[in-house]
């Protein structure tokens, strides 16, 4: 009878295969939740909600609660009582702004381009299901 050498512990091996599967874990977790989105909302607000994510938004601003500056949905209800536009919306994000908010400063942001201030601006006043 024959008997099998037990396999070897290598822990690098080990550390590999588990972050190789945690990485694969939270990539599946990232697909989920993109496709997750609510229905019907359309790639303009996929694209808004990756803006305010990747841009930084969120550092600030939280979508239904004041953080250092105001909710999202604060602004666009803001917005709407003041007549304000998509193009004045997404130029107080790239150029900032202060005065309507207290003591909140909203600093110039212009690592933002015109296009993608737009986009963002547009999701805010979109509605206040963010």
């Amino acid at each position: 009878m024959a008997f099998e050498e037990p396999a070897k512990f290598d822990p690098l091996k080990d550390v590999i295969t588990l972050i190789t599967c945690l990485a694969g874990a939270l990539g599946l977790a990232v697909v989920i939740m993109l496709f997750s989105l609510p229905a019907g909302v359309g790639k303009g607000h996929n694209e808004g909600l990756f803006l305010v994510t990747s841009k930084g938004c969120m550092e600030c601003h939280h979508a239904t609660r004041t953080k250092i500056g105001p909710s999202f949905k604060d602004v666009a209800k803001h917005a709407r009582e003041d007549g304000e536009e998509v193009s004045e919306i997404a130029e107080e994000i790239r150029l900032g702004g202060k005065g309507q908010w207290g003591d909140a400063v909203m600093p110039p942001q212009p690592h933002v381009s015109k296009a993608e201030a737009l986009e963002i601006a547009n999701w805010i006043l979109g509605g206040t299901s963010h």
